[in-house]
């Protein structure tokens, strides 16, 4: 279990770091720059459910506090929710002393994802996330041109789901 932690800690330093320079998606054949969706903001919650709070906050603080960086002086407390449910899977956006992280029952050790400071996270609800490999979320920052988000992805290729920032898409939003 300490080896999957770390190996999990290394892929969000590792994520973390490119993520200030992501590249724009190829278009290669297998995947392409451009993405049509009808957006899914999820549904705004007014009260983290208990099992989802403290998961998160759990993962915060192991991720951030350590014997040279101690739990802040105001404590690790989860702020605000919102909930994406899909046919085949539900996931948690948990706000965390004001990091936000994904999470599901449907992930390994029930955390989908790094830690976002800003941004806007949206699936597309005509292919929504099953919590498989290439799984899709986007994320809107406001440092983006509009119509521009980061490519959040489970690796295809990848033995565990965990989603990570890939690559900068251009998104074009259907409306109905």
């Amino acid at each position: 279990m300490t080896r999957f932690i770390l190996t999990l800690l290394t892929l969000v330093a590792i994520t973390t770091a490119a993520a200030q320079t992501l590249p724009p998606c190829p278009d290669n054949g297998e995947s392409s720059s451009r993405r049509t969706i009808t957006p899914d903001c999820g549904k705004a919650l007014t009260e983290v459910p208990a099992h989802w709070r403290e998961r998160a906050q759990r993962a915060w603080s192991m991720d951030y506090v350590s014997k040279d960086h101690p739990e802040p002086a105001t404590g690790v407390h989860a702020s605000v929710a919102r909930v994406f449910r899909f046919p085949r899977a539900t996931f948690y956006l948990v706000t965390v002393n004001g990091e936000q992280g994904l999470f599901s029952d449907k992930c390994p050790i029930e955390r989908c994802s790094e830690w976002w400071t800003d941004g806007t996270l949206v699936a597309n609800r005509d292919y929504p996330p099953a919590a498989v490999p290439g799984d899709e979320f986007y994320l809107r920052r406001a440092n983006l041109p509009e119509g521009r988000a980061v490519l959040v992805q489970a690796d295809p290729m990848g033995a565990l789901y965990v989603l990570g920032e890939r690559c900068i898409v251009t998104l074009t939003v259907r409306t109905k």
